[in-house]
């Protein structure tokens, strides 16, 4: 056999070999965005090799004796490392009683390359631990300024991944995706420029007739104060109507109790008074009267 036909033996059963190792990331990987390996900084945290001053990192918790049907992902404002957040003892409180898992974000990076670095490290401590099941669960976004903006831009770019997300306070551009359930949350005090793109993304996806909610914080600025108390409640009441035998159900705006932003007044979709376009979505009782005592 020639030099040639052996080099050229090598090459196909390296193209073979990556072929079927790297299946999972090509499922995982479509932006076509590079990005860089990571490791383990423990038996839960996975962190990923990148250049200052971009950092990934992202640490699983899960609820003992439950088999989780979703995870939530946590995401702290000015890009710092909220891989911690799944220690919050309210949010293992609720990630108890609804069965889903925590996943703590640290995001200092593009969103995109961050989006896909989330499912790599998600994939990859499930494999680390024998609980591969987890990396296939759909995702609930919570973030705070930066960690919001990244919540909403993983929903933009992974809508079918996602259950429902949460944007407190981070500034955002309009998109033209169909988003899924989402729950927008501004301070009456924050910065006029940031209030208004979130606002505006808020109306966007209202004219595509999507669920989504927004709420104003009474005299609030830019800290989270207790909005995740209303989104603990707007992610259970999602949960509830959207998330059926493990399969993701869309949701229907006629379905929903609309709410006037400005004066409060709820109603049914077919007795709703003002304009359906600029209505919040309120997705069920419970949560109408988490969003009544937020807002007032």
């Amino acid at each position: 056999m020639t030099a040639k036909n052996i080099n050229f033996l090598l090459l196909l059963m390296l193209l073979t070999v990556c072929s079927s190792s790297c299946s999972m990331e090509d499922k995982i990987i479509d932006s076509g965005k590079t990005f860089e390996r990571g490791y383990f900084a423990d038996d839960w945290k996975y962190v990923f090799n990148m250049n200052e001053p971009d950092q990934n990192a992202f640490r699983l918790w899960l609820p003992e004796d439950i088999i989780p049907r979703a995870v939530i992902v946590l995401a702290p404002g000015n890009a710092s490392d909220g891989t911690n957040l799944v220690n919050h003892i309210d949010w293992q409180e609720f990630a108890r009683n609804e069965k889903v898992a925590l996943l703590g974000a640290f995001v200092r990076s593009d969103t995109e390359i961050a989006a896909t670095n989330l499912l790599i490290a998600l994939n990859e401590i499930s494999k680390e631990r024998n609980i591969e099941y987890i990396s296939d669960l759909p995702l609930l976004l919570r973030g705070h300024s930066h960690g919001g903006r990244f919540s909403y831009e993983f929903a933009n770019f992974h809508p079918k991944k996602v259950v429902a997300f949460a944007n407190i306070k981070g500034p955002l551009e309009n998109t033209s995706t169909d988003l899924p359930p989402g729950l927008f949350i501004v301070g009456e005090k924050d910065l006029v420029a940031r209030n208004e793109t979130i606002k505006n993304a808020f109306l966007s996806q209202r004219e595509k007739k999507n669920v989504i909610c927004y709420a104003e914080e009474l005299g609030g600025g830019h800290g989270v104060g207790d909005a995740d108390d209303l989104v603990r409640v707007f992610f259970s009441s999602v949960l509830k109507k959207r998330l059926i035998n493990g399969e993701l159900i869309d949701l229907n705006e006629e379905e929903e109790i609309l709410a006037n932003i400005d004066n409060f007044e709820a109603y049914s979709y077919a007795n709703y008074p003002y304009n359906k376009e600029e209505a919040a979505c309120l997705i069920d009782d419970d949560f109408k009267i988490a969003w009544l005592q937020y807002v007032k």
